[in-house]
């Protein structure tokens, strides 16, 4: 994976992990963030994520989807020659 890739998506799932805390705080604790910011240390650079009602509506949703999937074992198969020869589950899988 390219360098740029792997630091989109570790901004990618930095902000998803701002929201799900701070939808935590929500509801565990009745304290609602007015802000959520991701340091860079590499380059002293501030992001700040949007954490409105909205959004933690949308990540609360999310997750209620990806708990379902699981619960009903919707675990679609995904055949990759490379990645299956070092799968756990490559003597049981009927790919």
């Amino acid at each position: 994976m390219t360098t740029k890739l792997n630091i989109l998506l570790n901004l990618l799932l930095s902000r998803a992990k701002l929201k799900i805390y701070a939808l935590a705080m929500q509801k565990e604790q009745g304290i609602t963030p007015k802000r959520a910011t991701i340091h860079e240390l590499d380059n002293n650079e501030q992001i700040d994520v949007d954490i409105n009602q909205k959004e933690l509506d949308g990540i609360e949703k999310e997750i209620k989807e990806t708990i379902n999937k699981i619960i009903k074992r919707d675990f679609p198969k995904t055949p990759d020659n490379e990645k299956c020869t070092e799968c756990d589950w490559n003597l049981i899988c009927t790919k």
